[in-house]
């Protein structure tokens, strides 16, 4: 039926009026009545609703214009359709998001966790200006090495914090001492 024609096709044709025609006539009505009640049917299941709700589903069948033969979505065709209630939670997978696709400005705060970052992911050029309190620097982590020259200044050692134990001998000159400035007259 869906190559050749799009009627039904009645059992009797009629083509000439005597007795036999009253049933052959009721047959006939029968099959139209039969075929009416089996498409009220079907519209039924692809509307999910009664043959009045057919304008509302026709916009479900202008989206199936996205579908290409293959059965794969155009989804230029489907912008603005998918809205977030619609997608399930934990829904999309890595596999179904574009390279890139997310950005730090679609991160939510705080949704970043340690485990997520990759070791040696995190270098000096990715760390903020005082970035890095006292309380997170270990213990002998920072050493002559790692101290550059000329950063520790007067006004950066602490009152008592030099110790003649802290001196080794022999490291302080008479050159080094202002010992003039401590004379008594």
């Amino acid at each position: 039926m869906s190559n050749d024609q799009d009627i039904i096709k009645l059992p009797f044709r009629i083509t000439e009026f005597n007795e036999d025609m009253l049933v052959a006539l009721d047959r006939n009505f029968k099959e139209i009545e039969f075929r009416l009640s089996l498409l009220q049917r079907y519209i039924k299941q692809i509307t999910g609703g009664s043959v009045k709700s057919i304008v509302d589903a026709a916009e479900i069948w202008k989206r199936a214009g996205a579908i290409t033969p293959d059965g794969k979505f155009l989804t230029e065709k489907l912008d603005g359709l998918i809205q977030e209630l619609q997608i399930a939670d934990q829904a999309i997978s890595e596999l179904k998001l574009k390279d890139l696709a997310v950005t730090s400005a679609k991160l939510a705060e705080n949704s970043v966790i340690t485990e997520k970052i990759a070791d040696a992911a995190v270098d000096a050029s990715k760390l903020a200006d005082l970035a890095v309190e006292m309380s997170k620097i270990a213990p002998g982590a920072v050493n002559s090495e790692k101290i550059a020259p000329g950063a520790i200044t007067a006004e950066k050692i602490a009152e008592g914090a030099i110790t003649a134990d802290k001196i080794p001998a022999g490291e302080i000159s008479e050159a080094k001492l202002k010992w003039q400035t401590h004379l008594i007259y």
